[in-house]
């Protein structure tokens, strides 16, 4: 009886132990995203850490390599490979994120997203280029990403 007793605590004590860290990275990730955001919003210049951007996806032109709502981890890079995801600042001014199928003789990407059936209208400069993504993230929506 006590051997059942002392599996079933030891058990309990580390399921405590694991919640316990997921919680504190989940509590870190939100407070790092809501500073991101406030910073971002103030300034208005991108925030990055450590060379480092989080942003959610808002469109489906991704899927199913980006679901709407996960995030994308972007590197802020100009070492821009044919296959990489992007995200650059398009000619209207807002941020997209999508996948360089082929590099011009003048240095320009041809992007388009996953979904989309044709490439993206306009060749992309290395100067509208923010950077790539590195890795993608299933986040819930409560957590805002700046």
């Amino acid at each position: 009886m006590e051997n059942v007793n002392t599996k079933e605590k030891a058990k309990s004590t580390l399921w405590d132990k694991i919640t316990t860290i997921l919680l504190i990275i989940l509590v870190g990730f939100t407070v790092y995203f809501v500073a991101g955001n406030i910073h971002q919003n103030k300034t208005g210049e991108m925030f990055f850490v450590c060379g480092y951007k989080p942003v959610r996806a808002l469109s489906g032109s991704m899927e199913p390599t980006l679901p709407v709502g996960d995030a994308a981890l972007v590197k802020r890079t100009d070492d821009i490979e044919e296959n990489d995801i992007i995200m650059f600042v398009s000619d209207e001014g807002s941020l997209v994120v999508h996948r360089c199928i082929d590099i011009n003789e003048d240095g320009t990407f041809v992007t388009k997203g996953d979904a989309n059936e044709f490439a993206d209208f306009d060749p992309i400069s290395q100067k509208q280029v923010i950077g790539k993504v590195v890795s993608i993230i299933p986040l819930p929506d409560f957590i805002p990403l700046p």
